[in-house]
C-alpha cells in the first residue's frame, strides 16, 4: 500500500524470504594420511533468497491556494543466489589448507519515479578462495582472493548495487624461529558499483606490520604500522566526478613494565605518529602530521 509523509522519506523494506540449506562431511577420525594432489574432504553452503522494496515519497504544500505537488521514487530488488564452501588440503592437511568456494547470484531489479520506469536483469556471482600455507608452523602465510556482489539499502528509495574484489597476502614469523615474532599483511581491495543517486569506484590498498616481544619476568613491548592508499572515483551520476587520492602512515609502539620486590612499580609507554596525504585531480593539500 503506498504511503505519503510530507518533506520526509520513509523507508520500506521487506525481507520475504530466506532460506539456508548446509550440508557438510564428516572429518576423519584419525590423522589424515598425504594424498598426491588436490583433496577437499567437507563441503558446506546455503541457497537463498530476498525481496526489498523500497519507497520514497515527497508531498510540497502548494502556496497561495495552489494545489500540493508530490514526487515519488520507487525500487524493489529480487534476488536469488546459491554459494558452496569446499574445505581441504594439498598433498597434507599441514602443508597447504584449502578453503575454496562460489555461487551464481541471479538479481532483477526496477526502478520507477515520475518521469521513468526502469527494469535490470543481472547474472551475477561470488567467489572465495583462501590457502594458507604451513598453518602449524611458526613461519607461515597465506594467499586469499574474494569477489562479492552484495545489495545495499543505503537510502529511503535507493538500492546500491556492489561488487567487491579483495586479495592479498600475510606472512607470519613467531618464536622461536625468530627473535621479534611478527605479523606482515598486504591487501587490495576494489570496489565499484551504481545506483539512482551515486557511483562507486574505490582502491584500497593497505600494509600492515605488527610485532612484539617479551621481555620476560620485567614485561613486554609490541609496535604496529599501517599504511594506507585509497584513489576514489566516486560520486554523483549527474556531476563531474572528481578523483581523489589519500595516503595514511600510522606508527605506535607500547610496551608495559613491571618490577619491584612484590611487583609493585608499573611503567606504561606508548608512541604514536601519523601522517595524512590529501591529493585532489587539480593539485595536493598540505599535508597533516600526528605525534
Amino acid at each position: 500500500m503506498p504511503f505519503r509523509r510530507s518533506l520526509a522519506a520513509r523507508p520500506a523494506p521487506w525481507l520475504l524470504g530466506a532460506g539456508a540449506l548446509c550440508v557438510a562431511c564428516g572429518g576423519m577420525a584419525q590423522e589424515p594420511e598425504a594424498t598426491t594432489g588436490i583433496a577437499f574432504t567437507s563441503y558446506e553452503g546455503h541457497i537463498a533468497t530476498s525481496y526489498v522494496s523500497d519507497a520514497f515519497v515527497a508531498v510540497q504544500p502548494g502556496v497561495a491556494g495552489a494545489p500540493a505537488s508530490e514526487s515519488r521514487l520507487t525500487q524493489t530488488d529480487l534476488r536469488l543466489e546459491a554459494f558452496v564452501m569446499a574445505h581441504g588440503h594439498v598433498y597434507h592437511p599441514k602443508f597447504i589448507r584449502l578453503d575454496v568456494g562460489g555461487g551464481p547470484v541471479w538479481q532483477l531489479g526496477r526502478s520507477e519515479s515520475d518521469v521513468q520506469s526502469t527494469r535490470s536483469q543481472r547474472g551475477l556471482y561470488n567467489l572465495s578462495a583462501h590457502a594458507t600455507i604451513l598453518p602449524d608452523k611458526p613461519y607461515n602465510g597465506a594467499l586469499f582472493y574474494e569477489h562479492l556482489n552484495p545489495t545495499l539499502l543505503l537510502s529511503p528509495g535507493e538500492i546500491f548495487n556492489q561488487q567487491s574484489d579483495k586479495w592479498g597476502a600475510t606472512f607470519s614469523l613467531q618464536a622461536p624461529v625468530s627473535p621479534l615474532p611478527f605479523t606482515l599483511a598486504a591487501t587490495r581491495t576494489h570496489t565499484s558499483g551504481e545506483s539512482a543517486l551515486r557511483v562507486m569506484d574505490d582502491r584500497v590498498d593497505q600494509l600492515t606490520l605488527n610485532g612484539g616481544r617479551s621481555l620476560g619476568s620485567l614485561g613486554r613491548s609490541q609496535f604496529g604500522y599501517h599504511q594506507t592508499q585509497q584513489l576514489s572515483s566516486s560520486g554523483s551520476p549527474q556531476l563531474p566526478i572528481q578523483s581523489t587520492e589519500l595516503r595514511t602512515r600510522n606508527f605506535n609502539l607500547d610496551t608495559y613494565l613491571q618490577w619491584g620486590a612484590d611487583r609493585q612499580h608499573d611503567l606504561f609507554n606508548s608512541v604514536a605518529l601519523g601522517s595524512q596525504e590529501y591529493t585532489l585531480a587539480q593539485g595536493q593539500s598540505p599535508r597533516l602530521t600526528d605525534a
